[in-house]
């Protein structure tokens, strides 16, 4: 038997469904991953996003039909990460997050903007 975990949406004022949301961790090769499964029903359009962590580091791939991304997150201490995104735009961004505490701050760089 598979269970699942997900969330349904509704507009507050007209009760239409909006979007449906399902999460499903699994144990995977030494690791662990989750598969996310999102759809919007006032546009009709599904995206996926498959994730896989281990150690000190995470792959994630996902996307819809018409704009997909890969990012890798690698932690290389307790309190800092790099985590590099390429979508299939071709545009790309580099991320550096450090956990100060009570939170964490991250910087994103994207050729195209600014930080």
């Amino acid at each position: 038997m598979i269970s699942a975990q997900g969330t349904v949406h509704f507009e507050d004022r007209t009760g239409n469904l909006t979007d449906l949301h399902l999460e499903q961790p699994f144990a995977a090769y030494k690791g662990r991953g989750i598969l996310n499964l999102h759809y919007n029903v006032q546009k009709n359009e599904p995206s996926v996003r498959l994730q896989y962590s281990r150690d000190n580091t995470t792959a994630v791939v996902g996307g819809s039909k018409q704009k997909q991304f890969v990012t890798l997150r690698q932690r290389y201490n307790d309190v800092n990460a790099v985590a590099p995104t390429v979508r299939s735009d071709g545009s790309w961004q580099l991320a550096y997050s450090r956990d100060v505490g009570e939170g964490v701050v991250t910087g994103i760089f994207e050729p195209k903007n600014s930080m």
